[in-house]
């Protein structure tokens, strides 16, 4: 399935150049890592390789702080970075927020990224 470059946006537009330009780099790559299933099924179509790479994690990421948390509320921080969507699976995210709090363990959840208002979630859809 080879789609033409810049297929499906108005010619000469941000969206259409970036797409046209991307796909002249992924061809001419060696290959692509991809940290997952959508974005490898983005690439397949245009890179010669495609190596998956899910986001890993050592352990001690999880058992020995890094740092103390920043001066200001004292309590850690659970960054999430990227386009909030359906796809990224953020409900999950809260799920697991929740558990932490109905624990009583205090943090900081925070979302950086764009919200787009086509793909809001419903308020009750990760109750």
């Amino acid at each position: 399935m080879d789609q033409k470059p810049g297929a499906g946006h108005k010619p000469f537009t941000f969206y259409w150049l970036a797409q046209r330009l991307e796909t002249l780099a992924l061809r001419r790559t060696d290959g692509v890592l991809c940290n997952s299933q959508y974005t490898e099924d983005l690439a397949k179509p245009f890179a010669r390789r495609i190596w998956r790479l899910p986001n890993a994690l050592r352990e001690r990421f999880f058992c020995e702080p890094i740092c103390s948390p920043p001066s200001g509320s004292g309590k850690p921080i659970f960054l999430n970075i990227g386009v909030v969507s359906v796809r990224k699976q953020q409900n999950e995210l809260l799920k697991v927020a929740r558990e932490l709090d109905e624990e009583g363990i205090s943090f900081e959840l925070q979302f950086l990224g764009h919200a787009g208002g086509s793909t809001a979630y419903e308020a009750d859809s990760w109750t």
